[in-house]
């Protein structure tokens, strides 16, 4: 379902998770396809460092707060969810490879390559979140638990993790114990390379 601009625009409207996300989705695509015609290995540094800290960001909110939704509902749902969590660690593990080679060599082939492969990854990852885990949210949610799923979505991207961790835990529990300090610890790090690495 497509909102129209007059409704997104009115202060009183307030989204619901499966827009939250879906936006996220086409913002990453966005940045995805920048990335991939950049030719300039400095500009192409700062787009891939802005893409890996949204993909991190809102997958750390994913785990936060969509997956736990899953699990509860058990069967399929929680199949889904295991399907999607083994995407995000493999898309996790390659971007922790990106980064390390980005931060040696921005115009290396084999970054260039990942670069194509990542962006393969994501579309696929979100082309399956989109057709199998936005239906069950909207299925079993109403609408109004829906906007207060996306508010715990908006509030869990501000204390997510800006890196990719692909050794962190994937639970909840794990998560809330590990997700904050690991937040702390990589908004220093963003800020210390961006002192380093200009």
């Amino acid at each position: 379902m497509t909102v129209p601009e007059e409704v997104l625009s009115t202060p009183a409207y307030l989204p619901d998770i499966c827009e939250v996300i879906r936006t996220d989705h086409s913002q990453t695509a966005a940045d995805l396809e920048r990335l991939v015609a950049c030719v300039d290995s400095y500009e192409r540094r700062h787009l891939f460092r802005a893409l890996a800290r949204r993909l991190a960001v809102h997958e750390g909110a994913e785990e936060e707060v969509v997956y736990p939704l899953l699990a509860r509902m058990g069967g399929d749902a929680d199949r889904i969810r295991q399907r999607r969590l083994e995407e995000e660690r493999e898309a996790k593990v390659l971007l922790a490879a990106m980064m390390r080679r980005e931060l040696l060599n921005p115009a290396s082939r084999h970054f260039v390559a990942d670069i194509e492969k990542l962006a393969d990854m994501v579309r696929i990852h979100a082309a399956a979140e989109e057709s199998e885990v936005l239906p069950l949210l909207a299925e079993a949610h109403d609408e109004t638990k829906r906007r207060v799923l996306a508010t715990l979505f908006d509030q869990a991207k501000a204390t997510a993790p800006t890196r990719p961790h692909p050794h962190g835990p994937q639970a909840l529990a794990g998560l809330l114990a590990t997700g904050p300090v690991l937040a702390v610890v990589d908004r220093v790090r963003d800020l210390g390379r961006r002192v380093l690495v200009r």
